[in-house]
């Protein structure tokens, strides 16, 4: 399913920085060797958004800090400091496995 959605979109093109960014599919349809997939929802994962108490804990390291560099990457330095003390993402060890018909299975240890 993940590639049939794909290729309906094979042709399409989207503005991404100064340049654009399309799907990687051969002339043929084909997908070339040590393409990206990703697959899943944004539950769980960095898309969800950064919680209010992150945003409040890099508001206050701001301050503190002579508001030097702007509030983001404040924000952005506790998020990253309190997931990694929680666990929140991935960790050295787990495997990553995902499923696709037609294609096979692919699994990666998380090494670092």
């Amino acid at each position: 399913e993940i590639i049939r959605q794909a290729r309906l979109k094979r042709n399409t093109v989207w503005a991404w920085r100064e340049g654009e960014a399309r799907l990687a599919f051969a002339d043929d349809g084909a997908i070339p060797a040590r393409t990206l997939i990703m697959a899943g929802t944004p539950a769980g994962t960095a898309f969800q958004g950064v919680p209010g108490k992150d945003r409040l804990q890099g508001l206050i390291r701001w301050i503190l800090s002579g508001f030097r560099g702007g509030p983001i990457p404040h924000v952005i330095d506790a998020y990253i400091d309190r997931s990694a003390s929680e666990k929140t993402f991935l960790q050295p060890g787990d495997e990553v496995t995902i499923t696709v018909d037609r294609l096979g299975r692919l699994a990666n240890r998380v090494v670092n």
